[in-house]
């Protein structure tokens, strides 16, 4: 009996913060050129027709120049600057989400274009996911 109690108890603890995770969305490279943002941006997947047309890529997950991103959460478009002077941390203004990368940059595949392989951290109001990516970068 006591078993029982110490298992629900555990799985009341933990399904809240599961349901309460936040969805990290893919979206066209036009938004963050619209935001002035003209840098890298790390794809799950790429169109057949990338190198012909590398603007209409619509798979990125997050796009940054250094200073500043983007990455989409929960349906909004999330904004962020560099905390640590372009060493890979970003932050919104705010403070309620921070995006840790932790990637490996493999070989180069065409012009502006290389592997990639890791995790982007995602932190949205104190709750930590992890993004896996594997696909490819293009700046």
């Amino acid at each position: 009996m006591q078993r029982r109690f110490i298992v629900a108890a555990v799985l009341a603890y933990l399904l809240p913060a599961v349901a309460q995770a936040a969805t990290v969305e893919t979206f066209p490279i036009d938004d963050a050129m619209s935001r002035s943002i003209d840098g890298c941006g790390y794809q799950l997947t790429l169109p057949d027709d990338f190198h012909e047309n590398p603007r209409q890529a619509t798979a990125f997950v997050f796009v940054n120049d250094g200073t500043k991103g983007i990455m989409k959460i929960d349906g909004d478009v999330v904004e962020t600057i560099s905390s640590h002077d372009g060493k890979g941390i970003y932050e919104s203004p705010d403070g309620r989400v921070r995006i840790e990368p932790d990637l490996t940059i493999g070989r180069e595949l065409g012009m502006e274009l290389w592997a990639v392989d890791g995790r982007l951290r995602v932190i949205v109001d104190g709750r930590r996911q992890s993004v896996a990516v594997k696909g490819y970068m293009g700046c």
